[in-house]
């Protein structure tokens, strides 16, 4: 396994490189961007660990030329590690194909990652990848598991559909390979009928490659519109096989590392990078289906607004570094005085919202006591602060909506802020 370190700082290169070789990688280094150009046209590396910055150009550059590079490297998982870990770091860095961004000082974190990337994410890069094969005919088998394993795909292989499906549902695959007639009352064409039907849309999506001694083409028009994505005709050519097999399954690999980069820019879009809480768009998004599920089953919801008193006055005074750390702070407590169920926002500024789910007015007003105790408590950056809440419950027999609920817990908040501040109301 080769992994190429660009960094123009020698001794983190020396860090760098002692950690990849711990796991069982061969190193090369580049001081900055033009070297690692060359080296990426000379070799071929499945890791890539780049600075931020460089002393002669853009690491997000390099990242890119690697990506639209047509050489072996295109499909290198790419890291940046940076002193600079931010919302708009993270987003610029998967947008241009980075495959993880690590802080310079978390190096536990970037060691956690090069192991599982030595178990897990190497086949990614080399095409290798876990197959579940069904064949009855056990000397076919031996020669056709034989074939696979020259390109270092782990192979699982069954007898019957009934073992295949079984362990198709406990396991996770890359690609199915099944013949046509099995022993057993299962075949093939059934068995693709069950993955294309799953459940689980992952699970749908793993492309299946059927075989068969049948040449005749309804047959295999019938097998494509069961959800086949290629067909192999018996006798298997190894080197067909292997090609198509391996198109799939580099294709399938590539998939899941393009979902799992737009799984981590979904989050950041939905979550406030300050506190880590969920913002203004998760919760617009999310409450209306609290709401339609708390009036479909008959089960309380409530909201409990918070509104840190004379924030402005702190940000004014203190200066922003210090209200980020109240925010921050502030926030942190919401989320640990809460329940994994529960919602729990930064609404925006100073304001949170907080929607508790199979919660009564009583309950709900006691968990919003129980945090402003918790909150004026917490003393950030050594300062004295407090916050006003305000509390409501839906009123379901008027199939209340979010605009209504939002308002009442509002003016809640502005009752218990003119009536002293540091306090709990509940409308």
């Amino acid at each position: 396994m080769n992994a190429l370190i660009v960094d123009p700082s020698r001794s983190y290169r020396r860090i760098l490189s002692s950690a990849l070789e711990s796991n069982d990688f061969i190193t090369s280094e580049a001081r900055g961007a033009q070297e690692a150009e060359q080296l990426c046209q000379t070799a071929v590396f499945e890791l890539i660990c780049m600075a931020a910055e460089l002393p002669d150009g853009d690491s997000y550059e390099l990242a890119g030329k690697i990506r639209l590079d047509t050489s072996s490297n295109n499909g290198a998982a790419v890291l940046l590690l940076t002193s600079n870990y931010s919302h708009e770091v993270l987003e610029k860095a998967f947008s241009l194909g980075i495959t993880e961004v690590f802080r310079k000082k978390d190096f536990t974190n970037f060691e956690y990652y090069l192991s599982q990337f030595t178990n897990q994410l190497l086949r990614a890069g080399r095409g290798a990848g876990h197959i579940l094969y069904v064949e009855d005919n056990l000397s076919v088998a031996l020669a056709t598991r034989a074939t696979l394993e020259e390109n270092d795909h782990s192979v699982n292989h069954f007898t019957t559909g009934e073992e295949a499906e079984a362990a198709f549902l406990e396991h996770d695959y890359d690609l199915v390979l099944t013949d046509i007639l099995l022993a057993g009352e299962l075949s093939g064409t059934s068995l693709v009928r069950a993955i294309r039907h799953h459940e689980d849309e992952g699970k749908r999506q793993v492309p299946v490659v059927a075989m068969s001694s049948f040449s005749d083409t309804a047959r295999r028009l019938e097998l494509f519109r069961c959800g086949i994505n290629d067909y192999v005709q018996k006798p298997v050519l190894g080197e067909e096989l292997k090609a198509r097999v391996n198109n799939l399954i580099q294709t399938q690999l590539l998939m899941k590392q393009l979902n799992t980069q737009q799984d981590k820019l979904r989050e950041l879009a939905l979550v406030d990078q300050l506190t880590g809480l969920y913002n203004r768009h998760f919760l617009m998004d999310a409450v209306p289906k609290r709401i339609a599920q708390a009036l479909r089953h008959s089960h309380p919801l409530s909201m409990i607004m918070v509104d840190i008193d004379h924030f402005k006055l702190i940000n004014d005074t203190l200066g922003h570094a210090v209200g980020d750390e109240v925010l921050s702070a502030v926030g942190g407590e919401l989320n640990r005085s809460c329940r994994d169920e529960d919602i729990v926002s930064r609404y925006g500024g100073e304001e949170f919202v907080i929607l508790l789910d199979r919660c009564d007015l009583i309950e709900a007003t006691k968990k919003a006591e129980f945090i402003r105790e918790m909150v004026e408590k917490l003393k950030p950056a050594g300062r004295d602060i407090t916050a006003s809440f305000g509390v409501c419950s839906m009123r379901d027999s008027e199939g209340e909506g979010f605009a209504s609920m939002f308002d009442r817990a509002d003016k809640a908040v502005y009752q218990a802020k003119d009536t002293g501040r540091n306090r709990v109301v509940a409308n």
